[in-house]
């Protein structure tokens, strides 16, 4: 079998990565099918890619096979990353992909059993890790369901990298230079994705973030009003991350005024002094003197955190949080006050001040921080890091390519990973090169296809087949292809077709009729396949009898099939 370059088959077969996860004290547990691990591991994709980060990215897809659902992000997030690595037993051959290494796993290796992505680069590192659980009845591996732990911690993140050795084939490896301030922002940004994703509450997404409890508590109230939303911001901060006291101000021309506290006594407006500007000029957090923002005799800390709320790139306001005194000189009461600003900055609505613009604002992708994290007053900052590297060079991403297997792949994989934004974007460009009815038959129902056969043999779930669905049946109502009345779904649904090879048009007969009579047809005509779009029932109920009758059976909506029996028609 012939593999794209790898490194040698892992002689350690006792190798885990889910070791780590058990040796962490009282980590957050999830409990999650695979379809939740896609999602979460591409919002740790799309940080990477969408802020060109240089980092080592390591991905653990079980079989090389399973990487064909992700083969077509991962080639786009290839031009972003210094290094991709892929981990799984080496059950098919694989194209060369530029960019990624493939490690063939023996069987004997746990990994084989393990879904993990692992992300390491100086301004942002994390890791999913996951193992397959066991049946408890039978004793054998339940498909597609795994438990581990999401976690942003450093030091497991590069134990990952060390067990897996992803790094060893790099000349220059990921330096000891961390932004911990970049790295706790972005991760209010996932926070944030995984919180509003289209699938958060039936995939329990939020359940990810067991170790950010903050941003869970601010998700769960995140339709709340802001005064609300804020004081649940600071009440969350104060009691999972022991913080002495959390006030949110809202800037109100040269003052921050207070908005939510948890003090008995409404704390005073801050003067936007040379103190504190420099957090709203270069959207950085900034430790100040309480002396320096007149609450000297007011505050029992020794440093004040400002953590500025930037929501759609224009100030709002600030968290303020007072430096525990347990953790005097260490940055780990910073972090969390960091990533809820990062995420408030996006659940927020804009200040009166930027709805003035009418030109679209531009979305808070979070700030660009310096190595270092600034101080002001002569207080003692949190711990100086070296002065950032130079940038390693990038490789340039690759032209579009909008032929058609290309864009199949591209639009498979983003459903596959229930990914709108990547389907949109496949869209938008199909739509810019190729007419409505070439969409339909020659983007649409290759993918929908696919997507059933991929269900078929366990390769994705039959969320993400009903996913696909959807996103089918919506896109042909964008493009009209579709009959625009309000009963179309239940005339459409109710209708199995049977398209016949050599002859146009097609037969339509009613849905619950008995399997006999809508096998009857096929069984004189012959069909190369029978295409239907029976209720969940029957899909549960085949028969043998139908298996053999019909030489190959594909279920599909019955939005493609008119589609498709309208494109058979007309050629």
């Amino acid at each position: 079998m012939s593999i794209p370059p790898f490194f040698p088959a892992t002689t350690d077969d006792t190798v885990s990565l889910c070791a780590l996860v058990d040796a962490m004290p009282n980590a957050p547990q999830l409990r999650h099918p695979a379809d939740a691990l896609m999602v979460i591991g591409r919002q740790l994709e799309l940080i990477v890619q969408a802020d060109r980060l240089v980092a080592d990215v390591a991905l653990g897809t079980l079989r090389f096979s399973f990487f064909r659902l992700h083969q077509g992000r991962i080639t786009q997030l290839a031009a972003h990353c210094r290094s991709i690595t892929v981990y799984g037993l080496a059950d098919v051959d694989l194209a060369p992909v530029p960019g990624v290494t493939f490690v063939p796993l023996s069987p004997a290796s746990p990994l084989c059993h393990e879904w993990f992505v692992v992300v390491d680069s100086p301004d942002f590192w994390g890791a999913l890790l996951t193992r397959a659980v066991p049946n408890r009845a039978g004793g054998v591996l339940r498909r597609y369901l795994f438990e581990g732990a999401l976690t942003a911690d450093e030091q497991i993140v590069r134990r990952a990298t060390a067990l897996l050795g992803f790094g060893q084939h790099l000349a220059d490896p990921i330096g000891a230079t961390r932004h911990s301030e970049a790295h706790y922002a972005r991760w209010g940004r996932v926070a944030y994705a995984l919180g509003t994703h289209p699938e958060a509450e039936r995939l329990a997404l939020g359940y990810a973030l067991g170790e950010f409890p903050a941003l869970r508590a601010i998700l769960a109230q995140r339709n709340a009003a802001p005064t609300a939303l804020l004081a649940q911001a600071g009440a969350a901060l104060e009691e999972h991350h022991a913080l002495r006291s959390v006030v949110a101000y809202r800037r109100d021309g040269a003052q921050l005024v207070p908005v939510a506290w948890s003090a008995p006594h409404q704390p005073p407006p801050l003067p936007v002094s040379n103190a504190v500007a420099p957090a709203f000029g270069q959207s950085q957090p900034l430790l100040v003197a309480p002396a320096d923002v007149g609450l000297g005799a007011l505050s029992h800390s020794s440093a004040l955190l400002v953590a500025p709320l930037v929501v759609q790139g224009r100030p709002w306001g600030a968290l303020v949080a007072e430096q525990p005194a347990a953790t005097a000189g260490e940055a780990a009461f910073a972090g969390p006050v960091i990533a809820a600003a990062a995420l408030l900055g996006q659940l927020l609505p804009p200040a009166p001040a930027a709805t003035t613009n009418s030109a679209t604002p531009t979305p808070f992708l979070g700030p660009s921080f310096s190595a270092a994290l600034p101080t002001a007053g002569g207080v003692s900052s949190l711990p100086a890091f070296k002065p950032a590297t130079a940038p390693l060079e990038q490789r340039d991403a690759p032209p579009h390519d909008h032929s058609w297997p290309n864009l199949q792949s591209r639009l498979f994989a983003a459903l596959a990973g229930f990914d709108s934004t990547g389907a949109e974007q496949v869209w938008a460009e199909a739509c810019g090169v190729y007419p409505a009815e070439a969409l339909c038959s020659d983007l649409l129902m290759p993918v929908q296809v696919a997507m059933g056969e991929a269900w078929h043999s366990g390769q994705v779930s039959v969320a993400a087949e009903h996913y696909a669905s959807r996103f089918v049946q919506l896109q042909c109502h964008r493009v009209g292809r579709l009959p625009a009345t309000d009963d179309h779904s239940a005339g459409l649904h109710d209708e199995l077709w049977l398209l016949r090879p050599r002859q146009r048009g097609c037969l339509r007969g009613d849905a619950y009729q008995s399997e006999s009579e809508c096998l009857l047809p096929g069984k004189h005509q012959r069909p190369a396949r029978l295409l239907g779009h029976p209720h969940s029932h029957r899909r549960e109920n085949q028969s043998d009898h139908r298996q053999r009758v019909v030489p190959r059976i594909r279920w599909l909506p019955a939005v493609v099939l008119q589609q498709y029996a309208l494109h058979r028609h007309r050629a």
